[in-house]
């Protein structure tokens, strides 16, 4: 899994930086695949794996889940009732 996330993290990427580069109008795809990308790092965060290096997260601080915006319900090690 960790090999197709960094895949497909790569392919955004590049369409994106060939997007920018294009006569016309990029902004609309640029727009989209900034959200891929942020949806991505949304997934990979879930999943608790860094693809560029392959390590994995132990644990995020309070702080660090605060700081993404995501519902308590979602941040990883915090339990709701």
């Amino acid at each position: 899994m960790r090999n197709t996330l960094a895949a497909l993290r790569g392919y955004l990427e590049l369409a994106h930086e060939t997007a920018r580069g294009r006569a016309g109008r990029p902004e609309d795809v640029v727009r989209d695949l900034d959200d891929a990308l942020l949806c991505l790092a949304k997934l990979e965060r879930r999943l608790g794996v860094h693809v560029d290096d392959g390590t994995t997260h132990h644990e995020t601080t309070d702080h660090e889940t605060a700081d993404r915006g995501d519902p308590p319900s979602e941040r990883p090690g915090v339990i709701t009732p």
